[in-house]
């Protein structure tokens, strides 16, 4: 996901912010890995999303699944979800990553010129 992540950043004006055209560019470019790999973090996302319980409060019961989900992402998996969910059309992952925190333990300086993209919830 690094070198991923480095032909992204490489291929973008320094400062410049999320650029959509580029990242389609290197999601084509990577798509025998990207593609598998969020439809597993998609797919993950909407099980948790799905869970109904009666034990326990449903956002607090979803929250600590997402909370183990991902506290197992590395920091440049986490980068690489940022950028996939502001590029795909489906907002649902996006709106889930700000319910849930999902970007709490991102390295921000990764990101850090493209975090106004998301609520400050993201990242709680």
């Amino acid at each position: 996901m690094r070198t991923i992540y480095e032909q992204y950043i490489d291929n973008i004006s320094r400062n410049e912010k999320f650029n959509k055209e580029v990242y389609r560019s290197i999601y084509k470019l990577n798509w025998d890995v990207l593609g598998h790999y969020f439809r597993g973090v998609q797919w993950m996302i909407n099980f948790i999303n799905s869970l109904h319980t009666n034990k326990y409060d449903s956002y607090f019961f979803k929250k600590k699944y997402f909370e183990i989900f991902k506290s197992q992402l590395s920091e440049y998996e986490t980068t690489m979800i940022f950028y996939h969910f502001l590029f795909i059309e489906d907002k649902k992952y996006k709106e889930l990553a700000e319910k849930f925190g999902l970007f709490e333990f991102i390295n921000i300086e990764l990101v850090t010129d493209d975090t106004e993209y998301y609520d400050e919830n993201a990242f709680l």
